[in-house]
């Protein structure tokens, strides 16, 4: 997963990270509300922070994209393609209401009911924070909604395993105006009982000093400080939305918790001293707790069972995210991308534990129909990706350009794949790959642009008289890849143009990123065919290129023998053309019958369109049988 957020301030220490890669993003929210009583949707997700966004989804296209927060829904629209995913946090709508409520007035980011159900609208999937909030969210609109709480601590710690508490009660709180207006309730609530202290520590607190017997330490450097210091933990608030952390945070470490029903909301407390209706009420029950050693049994037990049940609830919505389940049937009439008219799509997505089956998945474009299925199972360890595609007719002067990719050829590519991956990073996938890649193209053509931009040093050794503009007929291109554990094997690799042709063998090792081929380039120079063996080595980034040591008869036998033997075929098609190859190879024969066969085993065994007869070639015999003569050595 990556992470994009605000920079950051730098940290002194080791920053350890659950994120493959964090990207700061610009992000200046508005500093004024666009209405008069309210933000806007949009107030706090500026463009500039949509587009970074959207840049980032141009050059990663990301599968699924969760946003933090409604307010920032509008990043969602920026990924196309993704399946967009909105953590909530808190409900943002008629937060006003709620603090009108209360006598105060709104704080953080509030907005309508309306602009909210627009930037719920904008997801496939709506996480709530609490069930009580998911409730309503689903009937603002949202259109799948599943609950993923916050996780409590690392288990029910015995709060006086570390000796007796100095404190019987206290309360850790931030200064928002939910949290001051319950600590001024609660405060009030104790000033007829002197005989009850209680421990104040966060930003929170009491405006004109206490009436009761509270204490306030200010902000902690760290929460545990506090809670070494208490006992039980207490929360009066009496109004606002989301999950109350503090009241989270407190269970999870094991103490008993006295609160109000909003401090409690969507925990599903049971004890009527985690239901108390107002702060009043929940120092009502501070007291009998100080009173009573039954009472305090009672609680703990009861806190450590709610705290129990909340971390199990956690853990089944992370388990349901991670497992998401879905069954979804689509049909695209027309989807242009770029330049590119996409039509009949059809798609069936089944998403049951973990695994993810787009089978069967389809559309017409760029000359063809593309068939593809994809299996990726993210619960394994590690996770796994298959893949399998065909599309026998691509037209690639369409499809090219309409990718953004550099255009200059034409002609009609048989393709076809069948892999299978596991890994949990690209390169554990690329090392690890197994399966089969084949292409296929007869009679196409390619500017000779392109042709020196992809293999200028190899060109321009056989050819450095060649022509540096127009195009180049291609009569075949067949390629054939076998990959085992990482390393790609060439089956098939043939590509023959009007003045030349490459047959080759060899792998690429994608664990490692090595190169280990050998070809044999061909020229027509007149009526002589000129053999050049090559060889081509080292890393995938800066390949190597020098002369093979070999002949070029003996290059030529060795790399059709490699070829059969990884085929286990060393009779069968290719033993059979060995001699035809071998003779186009130093100018002799018909090279028909060898794009033929390497078309054909390009293609998986199927037959399909070969190149039409070549011109004959005017051999000039003396020549000609001298240079054959000395490749012969």
């Amino acid at each position: 997963m990556e992470l994009a957020a605000p920079p950051r301030k730098a940290s002194g220490g080791d920053d350890a990270s659950p994120w493959l890669a964090r990207h700061p993003i610009p992000w200046r929210p508005a500093r004024f509300p666009a209405h008069a009583d309210r933000w806007a949707l949009d107030d706090w997700c500026p463009p500039e922070t949509v587009e970074a966004v959207a840049a980032l989804h141009r050059q990663g296209r990301y599968d699924v994209v969760i946003a933090s927060y409604t307010w920032m829904s509008a990043v969602l629209e920026a990924v196309p393609g993704a399946f967009r995913v909105l953590d909530t946090h808190d409900l943002i709508g008629g937060r006003a209401a709620e603090a009108a409520r209360l006598g105060l007035a709104p704080s953080w980011f509030w907005t309508g009911l309306a602009e909210e159900a627009a930037g719920l609208a904008r997801a496939e999937l709506v996480l709530g924070i609490q069930p009580e909030e998911s409730e309503v969210l689903r009937r603002r609109g949202a259109r799948a909604v599943l609950t993923v709480g916050h996780a409590t601590g690392p288990g029910a710690v015995p709060p006086r395993a570390r000796g007796p508490a100095t404190w019987d009660f206290g309360l850790l709180a931030s200064a928002n105006v939910w949290n001051l207006h319950g600590v001024a309730a609660l405060d009030r609530a104790l000033a007829p009982h002197p005989g009850i202290p209680w421990l104040l520590a966060g930003e929170a607190g009491v405006a004109g000093g206490f009436r009761s017997a509270g204490m306030a330490i200010g902000p902690v450097a760290e929460a545990g400080a506090f809670y070494r210091l208490v006992d039980c933990v207490v929360n009066p608030v009496e109004g606002g939305t989301g999950l109350k952390i503090k009241t989270v945070e407190a269970l999870g470490l094991g103490h008993p918790v006295i609160g109000t029903r909003h401090a409690f909301a969507g925990l599903g407390a049971r004890h009527p001293a985690q239901q108390a209706g107002d702060a009043a009420a929940a120092a009502g029950w501070m007291a009998e707790y100080r009173a009573s050693p039954a009472l305090r049994t009672e609680l703990l037990a009861a806190s450590r069972e709610l705290a129990g049940r909340w971390r199990a609830s956690v853990e089944e919505g992370l388990d349901r995210l991670a497992a998401l389940e879905a069954d979804l049937r689509l049909r695209v009439g027309l989807l242009r991308a770029g330049r590119l008219d996409w039509r009949n799509g059809e798609a069936v997505l089944a998403l049951h534990g973990g695994r993810l089956l787009a089978d069967p998945l389809a559309i017409d474009g760029a000359g063809g129909r593309i068939a593809l299925r994809v299996a990726a199972e993210g619960t394994a360890s590690p996770p796994s990706l298959d893949v399998s595609a065909h599309a026998p007719s691509v037209d690639l002067a369409a499809l090219l350009p309409a990718l953004g990719l550099p255009g200059g050829v034409s002609g009609m590519l048989d393709a076809e794949t069948a892999l299978s991956a596991r890994g949990r990073t690209l390169r554990e996938m690329a090392a690890g790959l197994n399966g089969s890649l084949g292409l296929a193209l007869a009679d196409g053509r390619v500017d000779i642009s392109l042709l020196d931009a992809v293999a200028g040093d190899l060109r321009r050794l056989l050819l450095p008289n060649a022509p540096r503009n127009g195009s180049e007929a291609v009569r075949c291109l067949a390629l054939r890849l076998q990959a085992r554990d990482g390393v790609a094997s060439a089956q098939a690799m043939l590509l023959e143009t009007d003045i030349a042709s490459v047959l080759g063998s060899g792998s690429v090792d994608l664990g490692q990123e090595r190169l280990d081929l050998r070809l044999l380039p061909r020229a027509r120079l007149g009526g002589i065919g000129l053999a050049i063996p090559v060889v081509v080595d080292g890393a995938l980034a800066q390949p190597r290129l020098r002369a093979d040591p070999q002949g070029a008869a003996s290059a030529g036998a060795a790399i059709l023998k490699e070829l059969s033997n990884r085929r286990n075929d060393p009779g069968g098609t290719l033993g059979q053309t060995l001699n035809q190859a071998l003779g186009q190879i130093l100018g002799e024969g018909d090279s028909e019958a060898d794009c033929a066969a390497q078309l054909r085993i390009a293609r998986g065994g199927r037959e399909g369109p070969v190149p039409a007869p070549a011109a004959p070639e005017n051999r000039q015999g003396g020549v000609g049988d001298l240079l054959r003569g000395l490749l012969r050595r």
